[in-house]
């Protein structure tokens, strides 16, 4: 199973959510805007993946590093409970400063992490992003940009916390890439 099945699933399942003249469609502020990033998810509702389309996302999930050590039921629940999404490069998809509402983990593309206007980071497919905010409460501690397009699936913050609270494996998964971040960005707390 290539890695782009799974991002073209998820484009597939996209194509079309915006019509050209959608002011969602187009963030022309880069990762300025504070809270452009959303409007792909909250703007229109993704059509639901099918059953082949959720077997292939757990089988790409399932070989990515951070939630490759996952149960498979774990997997399974998350992307029940995801988004997908397609953003253009030079889209925000988290902004520092807000507060957390989505967790996404990167199926194809590269992505930006900045701090002020600092490029601390460049990210790409199996990464995930917006997990350090949701599992602190804390409002965002860097902003996220795509560099090229991304596909990603977006998981609800409203969702994703009780998740974590009755799948401890994925709470383990997404804890453990907390930790690594917050350690070479300087931030780790003692938990």
């Amino acid at each position: 199973m290539s890695r782009s099945v799974a991002a073209h699933t998820v484009e597939r399942a996209v194509d079309g959510m915006f019509s050209n003249d959608d002011p969602y469609r187009q963030n022309p502020s880069g990762r300025d805007a504070k809270f452009a990033g959303y409007a792909p998810l909250v703007r229109q509702k993704a059509p639901k993946l099918t059953r082949n389309d959720r077997k292939q996302l757990l089988e790409e999930l399932s070989s990515h590093a951070v939630l490759g050590g996952c149960e498979r039921d774990d997997l399974a629940a998350l992307i029940k409970e995801s988004e997908p999404c397609s953003l253009p490069a030079g889209w925000a998809m988290i902004a520092e400063g807000t507060p957390a509402d989505f967790c996404y983990a990167i199926l194809k593309g590269r992505a930006g992490i900045y701090r002020g206007d600092q490029l601390i980071a460049e990210i790409g497919p199996g990464a995930l992003v917006g997990e350090m905010a949701v599992l602190t409460g804390e409002l965002r501690s860097a902003t996220v940009t795509t560099l090229s397009r991304v596909s990603a699936l977006g998981v609800p913050n409203v969702k994703l916390v009780p998740m974590l609270r009755q799948r401890p494996g994925l709470a383990r998964a997404l804890r453990h890439q907390y930790e690594e971040r917050a350690a070479a960005s300087g931030r780790h707390r003692a938990s």
